[in-house]
């Protein structure tokens, strides 16, 4: 088949189709016309079948195009020999696709046309269904009895299939065409097929893709796991061997998982191989209870003091080693109160993180706790060592001074007397008057006080009565509230104001 752009936009794609029919080939070119956008493109694609494919790839396209028809079907990588598909024992087909637009213009809906001459085919019955399934719905049922089909789109390429059904009484040699291994019968070619033997692994991962009875070989040595009897290749056959993955291991004596040549105690007996075999003990029996030299110490005892399992005389047990330097706590987290936290109240409960030592079974043993109202803490108001509030401490009532600005830290202390750096310092202020300033809400029901008068500058009081005498000091009749009575004129309090 040849495919051509006529005009000033010319794309040849040729399709030759060479299946022996009782000694003759046939051979049919299809022609694609799309609409003149000043852009040609021109290149051909042969595929030959007759004794055997012969491909011809075509030249490279140039930037523009104004439409593109192609042998490639969408699922499948862009190979030529192999595009024939045979669905049946006398089907075959073809994939076309077809862009009416190509690369060129604006993105506006253009047409294709696709033609050809029926008198080129062969025989057989040739239709073109759409899709590149080979079963889609037929655009054209005979295509001997029509010579052309539009393709319209705006810039998206469209698939159709070209099937070529033979007669039940053909004559005609069709092995010759070639077919791509489909393995596993599933429909899908073994090039787009991930999985070619249908094993239920992926071919990338599959030691054996094309045999569904093997996906691994442990060894390399070109027999798979299923069929080999020694899959490491380490001599011991896999009916024997614990490990027979691993052709560093084959027997776990003590049954706990980890091979005998790398297991420090093959029998998990307490006493390393390396121990026993010094001694003349079976590493792989579990003699922990014996006593070889009958001393009344059993062989994990002498092994656990230092002595000689195989001699009454004791040993005298070696020194343990150096413990290894301690390392201090990290540095503590300061929580509660916050940082520049205001109106705190006098007996706040100070808190701090949790207690972290890089030292395994290290454990927190004490907490010293600091607050100073100078932030250099020369001088503490308060500095504790406590064994108990290691990451709280409650202040108590006279500890802390009202609207006083403070800083505080804290240090911890392992069980092993390490000693953590200090935390950063928080700063807190408590609230005044020891409580946070709150205002009263207003009585209207309440006695209003009466202001007391004013004094005079030379000493003596306002004359309360204004009767123009002197001030009430020496007014002897100021007012009937003010007159001095032994328990008369009422109730109340009375106010003496003698003379001088």
């Amino acid at each position: 088949m040849k495919f051509r752009m006529i005009g000033t936009a010319l794309i040849f794609f040729s399709l030759i189709l060479f299946p022996c029919l009782a000694g003759a080939a046939w051979q049919a070119e299809i022609l694609a016309e799309g609409e003149d956008l000043d852009v040609p493109n021109k290149s051909s694609v042969t595929i030959g079948v007759q004794n055997e494919a012969e491909t011809t790839p075509s030249p490279p396209s140039p930037p523009s195009y104004s439409c593109n028809l192609r042998i490639a079907p969408a699922d499948w990588s862009d190979y030529l020999a192999t595009d024939i598909r045979k669905e049946g024992e006398k089907t075959y087909c073809w994939i076309l696709a077809v862009n009416p637009h190509g690369n060129a213009g604006s993105p506006v809906s253009r047409t294709t046309t696709v033609s050809w001459n029926p008198a080129d085919f062969g025989e057989g019955e040739y239709e073109l269904r759409e899709g590149y399934e080979c079963s889609g719905t037929v655009v054209i049922a005979d295509m001997k009895q029509v010579n052309s089909y539009e393709v319209s789109g705006e810039d998206s390429e469209q698939y159709f299939s070209l099937t070529l059904t033979m007669p039940e009484n053909s004559n005609n040699n069709t092995n010759n065409i070639p077919q791509e291994p489909d393995s596993d019968q599933d429909g899908i070619p073994d090039n787009a097929d991930t999985d070619d033997d249908n094993d239920g692994v992926p071919d990338e991962s599959d030691a054996f893709p094309l045999n569904a009875g093997e996906q691994k070989d442990t060894d390399n040595d070109g027999t798979g796991d299923n069929a080999d009897t020694d899959d490491d290749n380490d001599g011991v056959p896999d009916a024997e061997d614990v490990f027979p993955l691993d052709p560093k291991e084959q027997k776990d004596t003590d049954n706990d998982g980890t091979g005998d040549n790398a297991d420090t105690d093959d029998d998990n007996d307490g006493m390393p191989d390396e121990w026993e075999i010094r001694y003349g003990l079976n590493p792989l029996q579990n003699d922990a209870d014996a006593d070889a030299d009958g001393d009344g110490l059993s062989n994990l005892e002498e092994y656990q003091q230092g002595s000689d399992p195989l001699s009454a005389a004791v040993i005298s047990p070696q020194p343990e080693p150096d413990p290894a330097p301690n390392s201090p706590p990290a540095q503590p987290l300061l929580l509660s109160p916050a940082d520049n936290e205001s109106d705190v109240v006098l007996t706040p409960l100070l808190q701090t993180g949790a207690f972290s030592d890089p030292n395994t079974g290290d454990s927190h043993g004490e907490t010293r706790w600091q607050i100073s109202e100078t932030a250099d803490f020369s001088e503490t108001v308060l500095d504790i060592t406590d064994t108990e509030s290691l990451t709280e401490l409650q202040m108590e009532e006279g500890e802390l001074a009202e609207d006083t600005q403070y800083f505080w830290r804290v240090l911890f202390i392992d069980n092993q007397q390490g000693a953590s750096e200090w935390s950063e310092p928080f700063r807190f202020r408590t609230m005044a008057n020891g409580e946070p300033e709150t205002p009263e809400p207003e009585n209207p029901d309440s006695p209003t006080e009466t202001p007391e008068p004013p004094s005079d500058p030379e000493g003596e009081v306002t004359d309360t009565d204004q009767a123009g005498e002197p001030g009430d000091n020496q007014d002897t009749d100021a007012s009937e509230e003010n007159q001095t009575s032994d328990g008369g004129g009422g109730g109340g309090c009375f106010i003496s104001v003698l003379p001088f």
